[in-house]
């Protein structure tokens, strides 16, 4: 899973047996680049502030995709659910969120091995 552009390679991620590690991965990474958001990292509060709610809201939105694995009706099809991540990443995080899906997509490739 080295190429291609990281959206084809999170659409064949999804597309695999590995859906749920990738899924796990992403929230992850997510949480631990959310770290960068608090208070005492040097940013100003209202940066700090923002930063975590762009992290939030796209927690929200991998655990809906979680929850479409045993419930079809929740969630949104693949495409929509890296396009709403995109999206709420553009509050604040995106490039945040590009280097933590690299970083999810790494640590499958390397528990793949």
């Amino acid at each position: 899973m080295t190429s291609g552009t990281l959206r084809e390679r999170l659409i064949a991620g999804l597309s695999s047996d590995d859906r749920q590690q990738l899924l796990l991965a992403i929230s992850e990474e997510l949480a631990l680049a959310g770290r960068a958001s608090y208070v005492g990292t040097g940013l100003a509060p209202e940066a700090a502030r923002s930063s975590f709610e762009c992290f939030n809201e796209i927690q929200i939105v991998i655990l809906k995709q979680l929850a479409r694995l045993s419930d079809a009706r929740r969630g949104y099809p693949d495409d929509a659910f890296l396009d709403v991540m995109a999206e709420t990443a553009a509050r604040g995080c995106s490039e945040r969120l590009s280097q933590a899906l690299e970083r999810a997509l790494q640590a499958l490739t390397r528990t793949a091995k």
